[in-house]
């Protein structure tokens, strides 16, 4: 099956810094484990659709990831997709379809994923295969001009089966830093992030091993090349001494040395 996953940050002015869509990454990551052919068009420094075009006819399906803000420049994005390869379905994912399902469905996307979506991607390629992508867990759609929204997936609890993001198929040429996640959730109750939190990823705190993040970060640079490694966890010292120690020893066991900065 051949994939296209676009992150629809196009001709979009930055705030907040630039981060790479490193939710993208993950899903590529699992839909390659499975054997998956995919593309990712990263639209962050790119002024026209030209290049993104040539792959879209014969893709089995499309993705994007969105949050609230780039919402109207991914309804531009599936305008585009719509015109080129109106035959294509295609698949939203990330915040903003998380809390508003309904209004990314009543926006011409066929499929919304719903919070933490490597689980969900890893079941829906295989009904989808089989007519029946609408069945899937964590999944909403409109059938009959009635949006049905699954019951969702059961939260990942062993984040270190995951696989690691897939960075050999994006360009870092323009991200100053390499994005990195150790936990997901938060224990706070701050009312800016957690309602949106707690819906992406739970009330509970989940954490990898610090081997397993260390082996990450040795990955990540053989990659990308000698990069800062930024951690994007909301609160990443939810951790205990334990882990730092851990974390710590396990650095200098590889001799990595590496500028890292966290949360």
């Amino acid at each position: 099956m051949k994939v296209v996953l676009i992150y629809p940050r196009y001709r979009t002015r930055m705030a907040g810094g630039l981060e790479e869509p490193l939710g993208t990454l993950y899903i590529a990551a699992v839909l390659r484990a499975q054997g998956h052919e995919v593309r990712i068009h990263d639209l962050s420094f790119v002024n026209d659709l030209t290049a993104m075009t040539a792959d879209l006819g014969d893709a089995d399906w499309i993705g994007f990831s969105s949050s609230s803000p780039l919402f109207g420049k991914a309804l531009e994005i599936l305008r585009h997709v719509k015109t080129v390869a109106p035959h294509v379905p295609t698949v939203i994912g990330g915040p903003h379809a998380t809390t508003v399902p309904d209004e990314a469905l009543d926006n011409g996307f066929d499929y919304a994923f719903l919070g933490e979506s490597e689980t969900t991607v890893a079941q829906f390629t295989g009904l989808f295969a089989e007519g029946r992508g609408h069945e899937c867990p964590g999944v909403a759609t409109k059938m009959d001009g009635v949006i049905r929204i699954n019951q969702r997936c059961d939260f990942i609890d062993d984040l270190d089966a995951l696989p690691f993001p897939a960075r050999e198929l994006l360009d870092y040429t323009h991200y100053p830093t390499i994005g990195m996640i150790a936990s997901r959730g938060c224990p706070f109750n701050c009312l800016y992030c957690k309602p949106m939190v707690d819906q992406l990823f739970g009330r509970k705190v989940r954490h990898r091993s610090a081997t397993n993040v260390v082996a990450e970060m040795e990955q990540a640079i053989s990659i990308v090349g000698p990069k800062e490694i930024s951690f994007k966890d909301g609160t990443f010292t939810v951790m205990s001494a334990a882990w730092f120690e851990e974390f710590t020893s396990e650095l200098a066991r590889r001799k990595l040395k590496v500028r890292w900065q966290a949360n």
